[in-house]
This record gives C-alpha cells, sequence and structure tokens, in this order.
C-alpha cells in the first residue's frame, strides 16, 4: 500500500505531468489572448464604423492589379496610353491586348473575312451585350462569318474610348463601330477646375511595391485582427477599393457643380466618327437609357440629367453626320424600371437582351436583307 502511494506522488510530481500542465494552461492562455485581441479587433471595425468585408475588398483589389493570376478578381491592368485596362486573362475569351472577341472557330473563314463590329463604352458595354449581340447575330445569320469585339471597359468615357479606338481598335479591322456613351462623361464634366482632356478627374491606376501581406493565403482574412493590423501597415497607400475611386483625382461635387463637359463630350464622339470614316468603317450612334431611382437624391437627379443632355448631344450628331442611329433610350421608356432596375444606368439582363436585339435588328437591315 505504502509503494502505491509511494508510487502516486511520484506521478503527481513528474516532470512529464508539469510540462503537460504547463503547455495546456499556455495554449488556453493563448487562445484568450487570441479571443480578446479579435474581439477587440472586430469591436473596433463596428465603433469606427467600417466594414470588415470592404478593407478585406480593399486589399485584395489592388493586390488583383498587382499581380499576373489568372484568376486576377479586378480583371485590370496598367497601360502606358489608357489608365488602365483589361487584364490579358481576365476572361477565358480574352486577346493578348485583354478584349473579348467573339466569334465561331468552326466558320471556315479568317478574321479578315468576318463581318466585324468594334463595341465602344463603359461597364454597360464591358457587360454581357457584346456577347448577346454575336449570339443574336450568329443564331440569325447562321451562314454569315460574324465577328463581336467588347472594347469596352467599366468606368471608361469618350477620352478612353477616343484613344483606344485609335491605337487599338482599329487593328481588328472593324467594319462598323458602335458608340454607346453618355453617363460615365459626367463625372469629369462636374469636377473642377475642369480641363477638356480630363486630366483634372482622372489619373492612371496606381501601381505599388509588394508587401509580405500580398503573399498571404486569403485564409488570413478571416481573422479581423489581421486585417486591421495589415490595414495600419499599409496605411493609406491602397484606401480605394474600386477602379472609379482609384483612378479618380478630383471627385465631383455633383450638389454644387457647373457641368463643363457638353463640348468636350461632343469633340469625343465626333472625333470617334472622324477615326472610323477615315478607315472607311461605318458608325452606329446610340443614346444611353438612364433611370433616376431617386427623385430626392440631388446627385442622382443631377447626374441622369446631365446624362440626358449628352443623349441630346448624340442626336444630333447622328443627324449632322449621318449615321445609323438608335434612340435606346427611348425604346425603354414604356419599361424603364424593368430594364434599369438597381442603379442610374446598368441593365438587366432583359435589359442588355434587348439593346443586342435592336442592334442586331438593325445590323442584319442594313447589311444582310435580301434586296
Amino acid at each position: 500500500m505504502e509503494k502505491l502511494q509511494q508510487k502516486s506522488a511520484e506521478e503527481i510530481h513528474s516532470p512529464h505531468l508539469t510540462g503537460r500542465k504547463r503547455a495546456a494552461f499556455s495554449l488556453i492562455l493563448l487562445l484568450l489572448v487570441v479571443i480578446i485581441f479579435e474581439g477587440g479587433a472586430r469591436l473596433g471595425f463596428v465603433v469606427m464604423g467600417t466594414s470588415l468585408r470592404e478593407e478585406k475588398q480593399q486589399f485584395r483589389f489592388w493586390q488583383d492589379v498587382r499581380t499576373d493570376y489568372a484568376d486576377n478578381a479586378s480583371k485590370l491592368t496598367t497601360h502606358p496610353y489608357l489608365p488602365y485596362i483589361n487584364h490579358p486573362r481576365a476572361w477565358p475569351e480574352s486577346d493578348e491586348w485583354g478584349i473579348r472577341v467573339y466569334q465561331a472557330d468552326d466558320v471556315g473563314a479568317s478574321a479578315e473575312e468576318a463581318f466585324t463590329i468594334f463595341a465602344i463604352g463603359g461597364s454597360t458595354t464591358a457587360g454581357p451585350y457584346p456577347q448577346m449581340l454575336y449570339n443574336y447575330l450568329s443564331r440569325n445569320l447562321p451562314e454569315e462569318n460574324i465577328r463581336v469585339v467588347n472594347g469596352g471597359i467599366q468606368a471608361w468615357t469618350t477620352a478612353e474610348s477616343l484613344i483606344n479606338l485609335g491605337l487599338r481598335g482599329l487593328e481588328y479591322d472593324p467594319d462598323m463601330i458602335v458608340i454607346y456613351h453618355a453617363y460615365n462623361d459626367v463625372f469629369p464634366s462636374c469636377a473642377a477646375p475642369f480641363q477638356a482632356d480630363y486630366s483634372h478627374w482622372r489619373q492612371p491606376l496606381p501601381t505599388f511595391e509588394s508587401v509580405i501581406f500580398d503573399d498571404l493565403p486569403e485564409f488570413f482574412d478571416q481573422s479581423a485582427f489581421f486585417v486591421a493590423i495589415r490595414s495600419l501597415l499599409i496605411g493609406q497607400q491602397r484606401r480605394p477599393r474600386f477602379v472609379l475611386q482609384a483612378t479618380t483625382v478630383n471627385l465631383p461635387d455633383f450638389e454644387n457643380c457647373t457641368f463643363n463637359g457638353r463640348e468636350t463630350f461632343r469633340r469625343n464622339i465626333i472625333s470617334m466618327i472622324g477615326i472610323a470614316q477615315a478607315h472607311h468603317i461605318d458608325v452606329m450612334l446610340l443614346t444611353q437609357a438612364h433611370r433616376i431611382q431617386d427623385d430626392t437624391v440631388v446627385r442622382e437627379v443631377r447626374h441622369v440629367g446631365e446624362a440626358r443632355a449628352h443623349n441630346d448631344i448624340i442626336r444630333e450628331i447622328a443627324t449632322e453626320y449621318d449615321v445609323t442611329f438608335i434612340d435606346f433610350d427611348e425604346i425603354v421608356n414604356p419599361s424603364r424600371a424593368e430594364f434599369i432596375p438597381n442603379d442610374s444606368v446598368h441593365l438587366s439582363r432583359e435589359g442588355y437582351a434587348m439593346l443586342a436585339r435592336v442592334i442586331g435588328d438593325q445590323i442584319i437591315a442594313d447589311y444582310f436583307s435580301a434586296e
């Protein structure tokens, strides 16, 4: 019995057991520290009125701009003559310039023999309508070699589209350009002091040196404490979360500004027409569809109102230069709420399908109808 008690006492005072207890205590203490810091960081985000999700988006946006990954979430990269372009590997159908080209692989004809449409615009063109246009034309013209090139990029104005057409769009040897612009040019029009080249408003997409956080897996983003420390160390260097914020140097004050960009908008549209006609390329102009979601929001009312003034300029130019014209803003008018449901300018999928259809019908009537 004494031997058993002595053995039990030895086990209790065993260095091995003491070490295990210490390790367990240290682990519990570490876990408590992590919980305290993590909880404090999450509380800090709440108190500061900062969204943890937005902080994550902000960092990943800039990480994707920096990287050359195929899954580049921002879908953007830099360019020497444009503020930014689409990343060459942003979509499966992107070419080496980051431009999406839609053409059947089995038509038995080269790109040079195709009827090529180069679509020009901002995010409303960068969206699904060019591919829908290609599908619509291919379905209705099965014997024709159709190619649609999506030359639109989010937040581009007519200034970027003008440069893009002259330096890159002509390389696709288009038979026709389709211009769908109005809304984005209101941003520089409202910013002051106005400059006709939009340099008072636009800057190139910034690039930054790599930091250690860039190469850590996204798993760490689950920790509010990690995100907070990363934000503190990076500071203001990568604050914008979206391309429009990242490439804007002078924010417009829509409630008080004077719009100064109408003549610049007119000049840029006419210049694109001039480039096209000099290269024997046909032109189609469209008014852009808009909707005021809340007429009590001054910013929205003024922005859409000026975009509609740009539409009036499109109408005037179409008449003056005798180019093909579709008044798409009027076409959607009976169902404006249905086709523009979420903001002032971006269409629903049904709206984009209608846009593709009216453009496609006009092309079929002008180029492929039996005489």
